[in-house]
């Protein structure tokens, strides 16, 4: 992969084939979070909600073991649960069957926490975000949906996935081009921004914390530049870890 082919990617996959063994596994577990937070309106079942923040919430520390499994037995209950309905008639059609895909999103979120070969529960993730939103845009009945690719729901799996290569970006950053930190940076009016943005996801503020940046003697464009795009900006956002010694 080359620079521009990072900069310019509209599909997930070979980022992450690229970032492996290059990229923490913390950045790539707040990936899976953001993939599921990006289907957040089409998370209808409250039980995959919280199994996603509990998922995210582990990522920092925050959760306990039996939290996680909890939240992963309430997840794995929404697949199973809208599995059997899609297979019964009329719900398959308009209901059912993209509410399960949710679910086994954020199922598999959680459960990556515990496998050996985490990566791939990332790409399961990501695939069933994007079927998720598929779905959303042209639903299908449960027998044919996983085969059927409609010019509607081509479409929305290439904006989902489009999407989720910023999102990446957004964690990342340039691995062609890394950023290091200048200790002059660090004044308490940067860092602690910085933090509250991060507790908050409250990336509304980050063109604020360009100026304050810029005030503490910030010149580097890239810095400066993704606190004032356009994003989209997730947990995990490269700038705010490298204020906060987030790896």
């Amino acid at each position: 992969m080359t620079e521009q082919d990072w900069l310019n990617g509209t599909d997930p996959t070979p980022m992450l084939e690229f970032l492996k063994g290059n990229a923490s596994e913390r950045k790539l577990r707040l990936f899976a979070v953001a993939c599921c937070r990006s289907i957040w309106h089409l998370l209808t079942d409250e039980r995959s909600r919280i199994a996603v923040d509990v998922f995210e919430r582990l990522v920092d520390g925050l959760a306990t073991t039996e939290e996680v499994q909890e939240a992963d037995k309430l997840a794995c209950a929404v697949e199973t649960a809208h599995v059997e309905a899609a297979k019964l008639g009329d719900d398959a059609d308009e209901q059912a069957w993209d509410i399960v895909l949710d679910g086994c999103a954020a199922a598999n979120a959680v459960q990556t926490w515990r496998a050996s070969e985490y990566l791939t529960g990332f790409y399961t993730v990501y695939g069933f975000a994007q079927t998720a939103v598929a779905h959303a845009a042209c639903p299908l009945r449960y027998e044919t949906s996983r085969r059927e690719h409609t010019p509607e729901r081509t479409k929305a799996i290439a904006v989902e996935a489009n999407a989720q290569s910023r999102l990446i970006r957004d964690i990342v950053g340039n691995p062609f081009r890394p950023v290091t930190v200048d200790a002059s940076w660090l004044t308490s009016t940067v860092v602690a921004p910085a933090e509250g943005i991060y507790q908050d996801r409250a990336f509304d503020r980050l063109p604020i914390l360009a100026d304050a940046l810029q005030d503490a003697g910030c010149d580097n464009p890239d810095v400066l530049n993704h606190c004032r795009g356009d994003g989209p900006h997730c947990r995990g956002c490269w700038v705010i870890d490298l204020l906060t010694g987030r790896k």
